[in-house]
């Protein structure tokens, strides 16, 4: 959810791993894709 707020505000997802508590962008990639069934850069291009 934070991450989410993070990229709506403009945040880009290779640095909102990092303000998530993610120790590398691998961990935080699978977590976003497992739990909105889209990687970052999708949900971002789509806007939600």
């Amino acid at each position: 959810m934070h991450a989410r707020i993070l990229m709506a505000g403009g945040d880009l997802p290779s640095k909102v791993w990092q303000d998530c508590g993610f120790h590398d962008y691998s961990g935080f990639y699978r977590a976003f894709t497992k739990l909105y069934g889209l990687s970052p850069k999708e949900y971002l291009k789509i806007g939600i």
